[in-house]
């Protein structure tokens, strides 16, 4: 067998069967399983899901929050040589319902009955062929075919027939060329795409990132961001079947600190909103190092982050207090990883160096390129989005970058998000969001062009409740002024309004990895964002030349 996600699994339960491999939570504690246990479980509901009809080429659709069934089903699709379309947990039925008939899905698995309930408030727009599988016991229908329980179809052990079939069938139709999932990018410029990752891409970006990171065989990992999403996908599952460590899953988001201190991780990755939480409990006094490491368990020896710009406050104190953050770019379309920080390479500002078997360039105007085993195949049934994505084996991200002093990668930005004023200056949204957020009363910052071009924002200040007070207002003038004081006068920004809640992924305003998704922000903050151009408003001296 080729090189392939599955064949590592095969490989890691022959060579260390014993070992732990996977824990869960059960009944108040974890629960582990080891290489062989967990091994089995997979082939197991491999013939679950045969028997249920799942052929070679069968997009099957997952919508389940993080749980040790999302993981068994992953692998055991990839087993059958069938297609894994993950969908996120909170996405809206609407969204489900396009990927659904998009991707041509036939066939879904959903956790339970908040997943059930929305599939039948989209019914009528469902494949009249669609078959569901539940993890959980749920009663009933869906398009005329009844709802049935995936423990059904699993069988109590693993019979040496059904064993030898799985492998065979394996062995004859898993490559490293084989089509191993579509993931459906979270849209923060237009509309979503299904991005094609093969075998290949995914076993090579996860061979290629845990040596370049210094993850170790006997780290011991928890993982809470959302499986759907490739970053947790390849860095928190794949990496660890390659590197053949430990992994904890926790019970859920809200969970993980509880969950913490019961698994006590050496290793966490994670977005920055939750280092920057951690920040916040941890405190500012002398005892902020031992508390911030008490939180995590007491046995952190990494911290990667990635999704997001950190703030730098929150990476100066995760070093100051003796625990390592690292930062870390990549994209879907890449698998993800494109660059990694490492000790002998990491500063704020940075994400590292590309590791083995990733290239990376720059074009003239700082757009990132990057060219590998681990670009993916293309964008499901869009061949024109695909040849202006890909061209000439060079991925082009749309990413905006620079290389400082010490060849590490900068990220400043989105091309396509570029903004030229009325005097034809130019200016990058988001690295003016990135300074905005470094300060602690800046929550969170969106900034686009008013009718001139000119920087406007919208500000979700820290705590919440300023929109209707002048006062906390003015002080936010005087942080903002003072966040950007080393930009050009240009860059500044001219008029804000305070919004009176955050920024969600509920009302549409942010990805799971919590980027901006400027056009929803822009059409929910509308009358906001006009009422800027008011006399009125809170202003800035005029910064046209």
């Amino acid at each position: 067998m080729e090189q392939t996600i599955i064949g590592w699994l095969k490989d890691r339960a022959a060579r260390t069967p014993e070992r732990p491999a996977l824990c869960t939570k059960a009944a108040g504690g974890f629960r582990w399983w080891t290489w062989h246990d967990f091994h089995s479980m997979v082939l197991r509901t491999a013939v679950a899901l045969r028997d249920w009809g799942v052929a070679p080429g069968d997009r099957v659709a997952q919508w389940s929050e993080n749980r040790l069934e999302w993981i068994t089903c992953d692998l055991a699709l990839q087993w059958l040589a069938a297609v894994h379309v993950p969908f996120h947990a909170n996405l809206p039925a609407g969204q489900a319902s396009l990927q659904i008939q998009h991707s041509g899905t036939t066939r879904v698995l959903i956790s339970g009955r908040g997943a059930l309930e929305k599939l039948r408030s989209i019914e009528g727009q469902l494949p009249r062929a669609l078959a569901c599988l539940t993890f959980d016991d749920c009663h009933g229908s869906l398009v005329d075919h009844p709802v049935r329980r995936l423990a059904s179809f699993v069988p109590p052990q693993l019979e040496p027939r059904d064993e030898a079939d799985l492998n065979d069938r394996a062995q004859a139709l898993v490559s490293s060329d084989t089509l191993a999932t579509i993931l459906y990018t979270s849209g923060t410029s237009g509309g979503p795409k299904g991005v094609m990752l093969t075998q290949r891409n995914l076993a090579t970006n996860a061979a290629a990132t845990w040596p370049a990171t210094g993850e170790q065989a006997d780290d011991l990992k928890l993982a809470f961001l959302p499986l759907s999403h490739i970053f947790a996908r390849t860095c928190d599952l794949y990496i660890w079947i390659a590197c053949g460590n430990r992994l904890a899953l926790a019970e859920s988001r809200e969970s993980v600190l509880d969950d913490c201190q019961q698994v006590r991780p050496s290793w966490i990755n994670a977005v920055p909103y939750f280092y920057d939480k951690l920040c916040e409990l941890a405190g500012g006094d002398k005892s902020a190092a031992d508390k911030l490491r008490e939180l995590l368990g007491g046995r952190i020896r990494s911290c990667q982050c990635g999704g997001a710009a950190v703030r730098q406050s929150t990476f100066d104190f995760f070093w100051q207090c003796g625990v390592p953050l690292f930062p870390g770019y990549g994209l879907t379309e890449a698998s993800p990883v494109v660059s990694v920080s490492a000790p002998n390479a990491v500063r704020w500002g940075a994400v590292g160096r590309p590791p083995a078997g990733v290239e990376v360039r720059l074009t003239d105007d700082g757009e990132i390129l990057t060219r590998g085993s681990h670009v993916m195949q293309g964008y499901w049934q869009d061949e024109k989005a695909t040849a202006e994505t890909i061209r000439d084996g060079w991925l082009h991200t749309g990413d905006l970058g620079a290389w400082d002093e010490q060849g590490l990668l900068q990220i400043r930005g989105r091309k396509k998000e570029m903004i030229v004023t009325a005097t034809g200056h130019k200016f990058q949204p988001s690295r003016l969001e990135m300074l905005l957020v470094q300060d602690p009363r800046i929550e969170q910052a969106f900034v686009t062009g008013d009718a001139r071009g000119f920087p406007i924002a919208l500000i979700v200040p820290q705590p919440l409740g300023a929109a209707d007070d002048p006062r906390p207002a003015e002080e936010l003038r005087q942080r903002i002024d003072v966040c950007l004081a080393g930009l050009s006068p240009h860059e500044q920004i001219r008029h804000f309004a305070v919004l009176p809640r955050p920024l969600s992924m509920e009302h549409g305003e942010l990805t799971p990895k919590a980027s901006l998704r400027r056009a929803e922000i822009v059409r929910n903050w509308s009358a906001e964002l006009e009422s800027l151009g008011r006399p009125a408003d809170l202003r800035m001296p005029d910064a046209s030349p």
